[in-house]
């Protein structure tokens, strides 16, 4: 008798926890969706903007977008040497005109120094594509003004 009282119990616990369960469903369905979301923006410590001045990039081989942001600039030498110009009046010495420079380039060179990489699926690329043209809309109408 005992052993039939506690089935009875763990079957009400049963009918009951799904009866919540159920009424817990359909309380969601008729729920509306939120009328606006907070987002919070959580930076880590070596975050660090950096400038880009050009883009290279294309599709990679799992159809992702890759886009590899660069820096041109000319190229910094290893060592520079240039004349000295003493002034007697003041004894102060001043740097004159360059007279070496390691390495000696030949040929112009522009160095592109890689500053960032970032790779995207199409359906963020099409939405950075339209907040992109959003933001140039705004810099045009702030340019008007």
């Amino acid at each position: 008798m005992i052993r039939a009282f506690w089935r009875a119990i763990i079957w009400l616990r049963k009918k009951r926890s799904s009866a919540k369960v159920l009424h817990l469903a359909k309380a969601k369905a008729k729920a509306k969706p939120p009328s606006k979301v907070e987002f919070k923006f959580i930076f880590p410590d070596t975050y660090n903007p950096v400038y880009a001045n050009g883009a290279f990039g294309g599709i990679g081989p799992q159809r992702d977008l890759v886009i590899n942001f660069y820096h041109e600039r000319p190229p910094i030498p290893y060592s520079q040497t240039h004349i000295v110009n003493e002034i007697s009046e003041h004894k102060q010495m001043t740097l004159g005109a360059e007279v070496d420079r390691h390495p000696k380039l030949e040929n112009p060179l522009i160095v592109r120094f890689i500053t960032a990489g970032i790779v995207m699926d199409e359906a963020f690329a099409r939405r950075l594509h339209e907040w992109l043209g959003n933001k140039l809309q705004q810099y045009d109408e702030l340019k008007k003004s």
